[in-house]
């Protein structure tokens, strides 16, 4: 498709103002293991893209939404679930599948291999990527641990060095 611009698994991409004019599309992809494509941009964003997530069966995987508008329904016949800081607990399944999920919420997911028999997959959130300043309200309420994520189409590598400083 001469429209479709990919952004591979172990790929980044860099932009200023991005924009997406339909027909034309932007996928970035995802592989087994920790292979997410990735798009850095330093402007505005318009337009729809679709951000693939791989997710390995029977084990836990956290993320955060890196698309406006994003539902429960990506992640339908898998277990999902936050965490409730004030409560210093797990929340219950989010079940319905319209139920909106959260920019810079973190989300524990689960896709296993046995009840319902999902297995190893690849999800993709579509709409407009986050960019700019996102926020997120945290408290100390209960055990003040505050799960959020990363709400950018774009994969942070904890083993780095350089560029970003874990402990602040």
């Amino acid at each position: 498709d001469a429209t479709a611009a990919v952004v591979g698994a172990t790929s980044k991409a860099y932009s200023n103002d991005l924009t997406i004019t339909a027909p034309g599309t932007l996928q970035l992809t995802s592989g087994a293991g920790t292979t997410d494509g990735s798009i850095v941009t330093f402007g505005d964003v318009t337009g729809t893209a679709t951000v693939d997530r791989y997710v390995n069966a029977d084990e836990w995987h956290y993320l955060s939404i890196p698309v406006t508008a994003a539902q429960a329904g990506v992640f339908d016949e898998m277990y999902l679930r936050t965490y409730n800081t004030a409560g210093s607990a797990w929340e219950a399944w989010i079940v319905p599948v319209t139920d909106p999920l959260s920019v810079m919420a973190g989300y524990a997911v689960w896709s296993s291999t046995t009840n319902p028999a999902v297995g190893s997959v690849t999800r993709s959130y579509t709409g407009t990527l986050n960019t700019g300043d996102q926020m997120f309200a945290l408290t100390n309420a209960g055990d003040a641990f505050n799960f959020t994520g990363n709400p950018y189409p774009s994969a942070l590598d904890w083993e780095e060095a350089d560029g970003w400083d874990k402990t602040a």
